[in-house]
């Protein structure tokens, strides 16, 4: 399988667990399920676990990402601006 799509839809026929958990932590699984199957990383299963039941949601670390990097752009925009914090 070369496409990153056909690498998707593979493990979303092939790994039952996927259809039956909520959005969010699907999305972590497949990211797991990808690494481990696709990237040969090895992850075992204990730390698979433990990253779907206590791990925070990459989303969420993504999205104040972008707050901090949009409030860091506006901070500089101002500071060449001439203002002051």
């Amino acid at each position: 399988m070369k496409s990153h799509e056909a690498r998707i839809a593979y493990l979303l026929e092939s790994v039952e667990a996927l259809g039956d958990m909520d959005s969010p932590r699907r999305k972590v699984l497949l990211t797991l399920l990808y690494w481990k199957v696709f990237d040969g990383i090895e992850i075992p299963n204990d730390v698979t676990r433990k990253i779907l039941s206590q791990g925070t949601n990459p989303e969420t670390i993504y999205r104040r990402l972008r707050k901090v990097q949009e409030r860091q752009r506006t901070v500089k925009v101002e500071i060449n601006k001439g203002g002051h914090i």
